[in-house]
């Protein structure tokens, strides 16, 4: 459908295409996008980008070969494309790869050394290389956090209340059946209310079992999905 529609709008419009299809990947419609992409690939020919779309969408649907080939398409098509080699290391870590995962973000990382996200995957990677140290580590991330991080000194909204309930907010896009849901299962339904107050800030589309029951363990649940980075800002 959401193939069909950017057709009939511009029919020469691969990036509208393009787009398109991530917006199927990022709804999780994994199968369709599969579809779509490789109309969309018939209708212009070999290109990076639905390559990649391609890759993502099999390694979301458990198809971790399939997804690697096209990740290596996308790259032998797109060789200086960033997002091609992040691609490859998105299913490499998918597919429990995690020392491969390593590489193929750091050859994104040398064509875009400004990409925080992918430097975060990263780091997120190197945690499951085998042998891998605590010192090693630490070294990373302060490397990341001297490239990336803001160094501004907090400034508090408020005066401090000994007596009042710290306030405490949680981000992520893996409020669901992920390491982090499992974690915070265990987390949030011990918040003293009379000490803490918390705020999930769900940047996910689609629930699932664990969603709904963090969701269901008290507090504030904001569903912030799509919103910009200053609509966080202005609603925390």
């Amino acid at each position: 459908m959401m193939l069909r529609r950017g057709t009939a709008l511009d029919p020469a419009n691969a990036a509208g295409l393009v787009t398109a299809l991530r917006w199927g990947r990022m709804t999780e419609r994994a199968a369709e996008l599969a579809r779509a992409a490789r109309r969309l690939t018939a209708l212009i020919g070999p290109d990076a980008r639905a390559e990649i779309e391609l890759a993502v969408a099999n390694a979301a649907s458990g198809r971790p070969g399939v997804a690697a080939v096209h990740a290596r398409c996308a790259v032998a098509l797109g060789p200086g494309i960033a997002a091609a080699h992040v691609c490859g290391g998105h299913v490499a870590r998918e597919a429990g790869l995690p020392e491969a995962a390593v590489a193929w973000l750091g050859r994104g990382l040398a064509i875009d050394p400004l990409d925080a996200r992918a430097a975060s995957d990263r780091l997120l990677c190197r945690q499951y290389v085998p042998g891998v140290t605590a010192e090693s580590l630490a070294i990373h991330h302060n490397e990341w956090a001297r490239r990336f991080a803001r160094h501004e000194a907090a400034q508090p909204w408020r005066h401090p209340d000994p007596d009042r309930p710290i306030r405490v907010g949680y981000l992520s896009p893996d409020f669901a059946l992920h390491p982090i849901g499992w974690f915070l299962a265990g987390v949030l339904p011990h918040h003293d209310p009379r000490a803490v107050e918390h705020v999930c800030y769900s940047d996910r589309r689609v629930a699932d079992e664990m969603t709904r029951r963090l969701r269901s363990a008290g507090g504030e649940w904001v569903s912030c999905a799509g919103w910009r980075s200053e609509e966080h800002t202005l609603n925390s």
